[in-house]
């Protein structure tokens, strides 16, 4: 039988050896890296006053570190509501690049003046350079996102439907604002499209009138992460890592 003494040390040395995993679980970020084309000026953002009217104003906003703010906001997000406050989930920003498009594609709708074209701009979208160093790509669109409704048989203003997004595999189209901090309508969104690439769908439409998960398609004010989501960022963490995380009892 095992001295008092030695069992003592042997539970010692397993507590160690436990804190050593863990600790060395959580050096290994899973890290999503991000590439972003931006439409729109630089050093200028286009506001609306009471009348609906655009309105250009400059200012010293900088690009990247808006998409930053974004990106931080979501990436604090996640790490907080689905790894226990742990800097699991790293979003880096890969590159970010102006696309100047010559003669975009505009919808001519009163409803939707100055509305880009969905179908048409989605092709030119496609077309973009795709640096290795990126996992996903993101346009981020100033003016609105319109596209056709078959259903309707009329165009349709993306943001009154879908806050303007559109995602088809490592391809992102978001119409977006940009500011620091980032708005919570921002952040959903992208917290949103970042599920389609994790290969999330929508819920149903009776499921999201009872209650507004981040992957309901419309009406996201608030951000409630529901189980199916929390699964997902685990399962890419674990296919980044190679590592299992189990949130603290």
């Amino acid at each position: 039988m095992p001295s008092y003494s030695l069992v003592k040390k042997s539970q010692a040395r397993y507590t160690q050896e436990r804190k050593d995993a863990q600790m060395f679980a959580l050096l290994l970020a899973a890290t999503l890296n991000i590439g972003v084309y931006y439409t729109y000026p630089p050093e200028s953002i286009v506001l609306h006053n009471a009348n609906g009217k655009e309105i250009a104003v400059k200012t010293k906003i900088d690009i990247r570190e808006a998409i930053n703010a974004i990106l931080n906001q979501a990436e604090a997000i996640i790490n907080k509501e689905i790894f226990d406050n742990k800097s699991a989930i790293k979003f880096k920003l890969a590159f970010t690049k102006q696309w100047n498009i010559k003669n975009p594609p505009i919808y001519k709708d009163i409803n939707i003046p100055h509305a880009v074209d969905v179908a048409k701009i989605w092709p030119l979208v496609d077309e973009l350079e795709r640096p290795a160093e990126a996992d996903v790509y993101i346009t981020l669109f100033r003016p609105a996102l319109a596209y056709f409704d078959s259903k309707e048989g009329r165009m349709k203003g993306a943001a009154g439907v879908a806050y303007g997004n559109l995602y088809f595999g490592q391809q992102m189209a978001l119409q977006i604002g940009l500011g620091t901090p980032a708005s919570d309508g921002d952040v959903s969104l992208l917290l949103h499209e970042l599920g389609h690439l994790l290969d999330q769908g929508h819920p149903s439409e009776k499921l999201c009138a009872e209650t507004k998960i981040i992957m309901c398609p419309r009406g996201r004010v608030s951000i409630v992460l529901d189980e199916l989501y929390k699964k997902a960022w685990h399962d890419f963490y674990y296919q980044k890592t190679g590592q299992g995380f189990k949130p603290s009892q």
